[in-house]
This record gives C-alpha cells, structure tokens and sequence, in this order.
C-alpha cells in the first residue's frame, strides 16, 4: 500500500495512476479504512476513469457503502457497475458487480435476492471463462443456502466450490471450502469423508 501510495504522489502516466488508485482503494477497503477508499475511488472516478476501471471504483464505493449500513447507496453503485459492464459486454465484470448486488442483500438478510444476484453472477463467471471468482461465489450460494436449510443444496455447493478452487489454485478458498465441506459432511454422517478433509 505504502508503494503505491508514492506510486500516485510520484505524477505516473494517467492510465498507470487509475489503475493505481484502483488498487489502493481495494486495499483500504479491505482493512477496514472505509473513509480512506471512499475518497481514493471518488478521485479516481473524478479523474474521468472510464470502462473496466469506472466499474472497478464503483464497486469498491458500492461495497463500502454497505458496510457502512448505506444500503441505497451500495445498491446504486453495484446497479450502474453492472449497467456499465453489460453496455461493455464486460462479462466478468458484471459478475464481479453482482457479487457486490449480492453481497448488500446477504449483508441485509435477504438471502433469496442475494441468492438471485449470486446465480447471475455464477453464470457469467462459467460464460466468461475468467473463473477466477467463481469458487467464492459457489461457497457463498452454499453458505446461503446452508442458512434457510437447504443442506443438500449447501453440499451441493461445497463441493462445485472446492473442485474449482483445486483446479485454479486458489488456495485461500480451497481452505475455507474444505472446512465448509467437512463441517456439513459431519451432519449427513459422512465422518470419514469429513475426517479426510478436515484432519
């Protein structure tokens, strides 16, 4: 963060310095310097960021404003993401966009609107080839529906999530996966299969 923090003091070309502030908002974002990304995807979006890195600012303020409870706020951020990347024919980018839709509706308790969002977007995710966010939208359906009981369906999802995550090497996910996994293995009583994944 520090490096590109001097990356965009330093005057870089225009194209480099969005790309920079995209990432340097994602980063605060992630670390919880809410107010920080705020302000670093306003500027990028203020410097005239078009296409792909527009989307990318918009859905970093969408998914900041619904962690600060700015439910409107997000939704209208996520919905011009999203009208942004389809007018691109910008598949994955859509997708990443109705992550961010369905991440507000989950974040908020409506786990069926949240539901459609992730499906929209698992399906793009497979259309698009860029699979690389695929395994966490899988592990979200299945964590959802997990949540309104519908295990086999969570199982179902569990598993699709931890087979993608082994084939891209996403390690982070194939952890998370396999524990969410195992954990529901244990209720169907498939201890072995469970004790496999989770020894």
């Amino acid at each position: 963060a520090l490096k590109l923090e001097e990356a965009v003091g330093e005057g870089i070309g225009e194209g480099r310095l969005l790309r920079a502030l995209d990432t340097l908002a994602k980063v605060r974002m992630m670390t919880g310097q809410f107010e920080a990304a705020r302000e670093i995807a306003g500027r990028g979006l203020r410097a005239g960021a078009s296409g792909s890195l527009r989307g990318g600012f918009l859905r970093t303020l969408s998914l900041v404003a619904s962690y600060e409870g700015k439910v409107e706020e997000a939704r209208q951020n996520a919905g011009e993401a999203a009208a942004l990347a389809r007018s691109m024919g910008d598949e994955r980018g859509e997708a990443l966009a109705e992550s961010c839709a369905a991440m507000i509706d989950q974040r908020r308790g409506d786990l069926h609107a949240a539901l459609d969002h992730y499906r929209r977007s698992e399906s793009l995710y497979e259309t698009s080839g860029f699979v690389g966010g695929l395994p966490v939208v899988l592990m979200n359906v299945g964590t959802i529906h997990y949540q309104l009981g519908e295990f086999t369906s969570a199982l179902e999802k569990f598993r699709s999530s931890l087979a993608v995550a082994r084939r891209i090497e996403k390690l982070s996910t194939i952890a998370a996966s396999m524990i969410n996994l195992g954990n529901l293995l244990i209720y169907f009583g498939a201890h072995e299969e469970a004790g496999l994944l989770l020894e």
